[in-house]
């Protein structure tokens, strides 16, 4: 039995060849991304004329109305959540901790942290 497969952060890289792989062996998959549509679009378009059964899903993973929002939406065109990876994530500026805003460690830690417990809940 094949599964519903939902990868944060599946725009690009890592989540990219996640939810690619998923799809491929006949999983249904919902792509994820907050601010990467053009790549979203693409990977779905990719994996949508291949056969695959792909929907996209947009929301920052950080704020807890657009995580249930989005969960919404996947359970809406797929049924239950099998399978949820928690790809997304942010890393702080290319710079000494000492030269850190706690404006940056927060979004790190909100996105990271937090990001993964909103959506883990949610699913």
């Amino acid at each position: 039995m094949k599964h519903t497969v939902l990868v944060t952060g599946s725009s690009r890289g890592i989540g990219a060849g996640i939810a690619r792989r998923f799809a491929q062996e006949g999983h249904r998959v919902a792509i994820h991304y907050r601010a990467e549509e053009a790549q979203a679009r693409a990977l779905y378009d990719e994996l949508a004329s291949e056969g695959c059964s792909v929907m996209l899903v947009s929301g920052d993973i950080a704020r807890e109305d657009e995580v249930k929002q989005s969960v919404s939406r996947v359970r809406e065109r797929f049924g239950f959540i099998d399978v949820l990876v928690n790809n997304a994530g942010i890393a702080l500026p290319t710079q000494l901790v000492t030269d850190t805003t706690l404006a940056d460690w927060n979004r790190v830690m909100e996105t990271n942290v937090t990001g993964m417990f909103l959506v883990t809940n949610a699913v």
